[in-house]
């Protein structure tokens, strides 16, 4: 069968957004595209702690209340490596993996759409590892890593490749070559490039076509706050892959 599958950017928390007496009405004008299709994918640009203050930026912080509203508008997978997931240091991304895993257990949803994540380890847990989904038949692996975080504490228990770094990428390349041989389709959720700037610089244009030949299905890259170039990349077997060099 096939499947409809919806991208979005980044989930900001900005006092205007949480502020509001109703979360809900944030996605008032689309959540019923994300009702419609098969699996809706969003990126938290935040921490999840209940025990702090909701907080802007520099260093996000919102309640699990604010996650649910994007799952009640029908989101089902988000990325939660991401440059801003350490802004409260470990403390902060256990957490927020913790709140996650609240939401999946308790709030009530439709069992054919339940919520996958992924972008955080338990402190146990070394290296990456890809959360299965299965749906409509389709057994499709999905990773969320970061290439950039604005505060190292913590960043042991996230899905980080530096951007910088040619050995990590060679190694998440490597990783991918293996993995995705096990699903019928492979997404990966990317963090990194310039903000606001609506062309991939050449670095990042090289990594995502690398990523693209390792194997990746669907690269769906977000942290620039704008839209960047969509692409239908090339196979050597005359199928074609979905780049996003980075959504809003």
């Amino acid at each position: 069968p096939s499947l409809s599958l919806s991208f979005v950017g980044d989930l900001m928390a900005h006092p205007p957004n949480f502020r509001m007496s109703e979360y809900g009405r944030i996605y008032d004008a689309v959540e019923s595209i994300f009702h419609a299709d098969d699996l809706s994918f969003i990126n938290l640009e935040f921490v999840v702690d209940p025990d702090r203050p909701m907080a802007g930026y520099p260093r996000f912080n919102v309640h699990r209340d604010y996650v649910e509203a994007a799952v009640d508008a029908g989101f089902d997978v988000f990325a939660l490596a991401n440059n801003h997931i350490t802004d409260y240091g470990a403390d902060g991304v256990r957490e927020t993996e913790r709140q996650i895993r609240r939401i999946q257990a308790f709030h009530p949803r439709d069992p054919l759409r339940p919520i996958y994540y992924s972008g955080v380890r338990s402190p146990d847990e070394t290296g990456l590892e890809v959360t299965e989904i299965r749906h409509r038949g389709w057994k499709i692996g999905y990773l969320s890593v970061t290439g950039i975080l604005n505060q190292w504490a913590g960043a042991n228990l996230t899905y980080m490749v530096p951007y910088w770094d040619s050995a990590a990428n060679d190694a998440l390349r490597s990783f991918i070559r293996t993995e995705s041989a096990n699903y019928d389709l492979f997404i990966l959720a990317y963090h990194g490039g310039t903000e606001y700037v609506l062309e991939p610089n050449p670095d990042k244009w090289r990594l995502f076509n690398s990523l693209m030949d390792a194997g990746v299905d669907i690269l769906w890259g977000h942290h620039p706050h704008v839209l960047q170039p969509i692409e239908f990349y090339p196979r050597e077997d005359g199928r074609y892959g979905a780049l996003m060099y980075s959504l809003g």
